[in-house]
């Protein structure tokens, strides 16, 4: 059975890059120079993240709001 949830990305621009962190994942720290782009890359961090760290295989999905990914697991 799979469970869906939502992961809250707390994005922030400095200069010309963006850096997002998750509060609710330890050690999601992503940057990148556009939004879309950590996006990205924090998708790729949160199945790794899981993987590593939970012993899950999760499927990241994105929303219409870039702070926000959901999360449905195995």
């Amino acid at each position: 059975m799979s469970n869906t949830f939502v992961v809250h990305l707390d994005v922030k621009q400095r200069g010309e890059f963006f850096f997002a962190k998750c509060a609710e994942v330890p050690g999601l720290h992503v940057t990148g120079k556009t939004a879309e782009a950590i996006r990205s890359t924090a998708m790729r961090a949160l199945k790794d993240l899981y993987k590593r760290n939970r012993h899950m295989d999760v499927e990241v999905f994105p929303t219409d709001d870039l702070a926000e990914l959901r999360v449905r697991t195995a």
